[in-house]
């Protein structure tokens, strides 16, 4: 600590050295003082950014919340879904099996029909020579 020294208008003459005690512990005082309101204006600085901090964690710890929530239930969703698409998948497949077989079943059937055809045109070619012949006998 510094020891305070009389002003220099106290009526006394001061010697040089302790003339130059006291600008310097006026030098060091305002200094101190100095540091003492910087320190003062960080710590307020820090305590506004603390604040603000823990206003944006709270804020985002709430939106994160939010979103855990929401993956959560679409995750859910996803799993659903794609029971439900393994299922439709079956499904499919076995209508693909069943439209091969009426395919197969509608060639077969165009065949018996065709045969049909063929044999109902051979009668009827049949039919029209016999008419024929019987109408030149008979006019």
């Amino acid at each position: 600590m510094i020891k305070k020294m009389p002003a220099p208008d106290s009526g006394r003459k001061l010697s040089t050295s302790d003339e130059f005690r006291h600008y310097n512990a006026v030098i060091i005082e305002h200094f101190n003082s100095q540091m003492q309101q910087v320190t003062e204006g960080m710590m307020s600085i820090k305590e506004e950014l603390s604040n603000k901090i823990d206003e944006v964690q709270q804020k985002t710890d709430v939106r994160f919340d939010i979103i855990e929530a929401v993956l959560r239930e679409h995750s859910k969703e996803i799993k659903i879904l794609k029971t439900d698409v393994t299922g439709l998948k079956t499904d499919v497949a076995g209508l693909k099996t069943d439209v091969a077989g009426i395919k197969d079943d509608m060639r077969a059937m165009e065949t018996r029909l065709s045969r049909k055809i063929d044999g109902n045109n051979a009668r009827l070619d049949d039919h029209e020579t016999r008419i024929t012949t019987l109408e030149s006998v008979h006019p």
